[in-house]
């Protein structure tokens, strides 16, 4: 998130505990995200304090609320809403799902464009070659699981049922003008 320059919002979580160091976790966060030479603007995140397991949020840890409001709050005041990017459709393969009854099903966020059910697409892959396919079902995700739709938009994450031989990092586009998506950094765990 700061090698892309995003602002990120820092979630303190069991500060109902009675030996929480919230203070301290807060300082241990700001050295982190200095050594990770974060700008001035990314210094200034905002810090949530909660407990999860009791379902409360709050901008003070000694003044428990009885909900997550203030967290909700926080994100719609912080994270601005993705732009509708107009032009031919791209979305870029992130994770991918999987179905006994359709296989594998690529899971990723829209670009730009609109893709629709039914529609031509191409898939290019990032050895540089290119696959038509076709949409068969498209799904976006409400609360635990999907619903299907017959089109998405620019910001949408969502779940394309009949894309063949895709990869993570593999661009869907429009089937005549093959663009592919910026990858995104990555992190290794090792």
């Amino acid at each position: 998130a700061l090698q892309i320059g995003l602002k990120p919002i820092v979630v303190v979580n069991k500060v109902d505990k009675p030996n929480c160091r919230p203070e301290e976790v807060y300082e241990m966060v700001f050295d982190l995200m200095f050594s990770l030479n974060a700008t001035e603007d990314q210094l200034d995140f905002p810090v949530i304090y909660g407990s999860a397991k009791n379902n409360w949020m709050s901008t003070d840890w000694q003044q428990p609320t009885d909900n997550i409001y203030p967290l909700l709050d926080c994100i719609l005041e912080n994270i601005p809403a993705p732009e509708q990017l107009e032009g031919t459709p791209q979305m870029l393969v992130t994770s991918l799902d999987y179905s006994s009854y359709t296989g594998r099903i690529a899971v990723g966020r829209v670009h730009r464009g609109i893709l629709k059910e039914g529609m031509n697409v191409s898939l290019a892959k990032r050895d540089g070659s290119i696959v038509k396919s076709k949409i068969k079902e498209l799904h976006t995700f409400e609360g635990m699981g999907r619903v299907k739709v017959q089109e998405v938009s620019s910001g949408d994450i969502c779940a394309l049922v009949g894309i063949e031989g895709f990869e993570i990092g593999d661009t869907v586009c429009d089937s005549k003008i093959r663009k592919r998506c910026r990858l995104l950094p990555l992190m290794n765990l090792r």
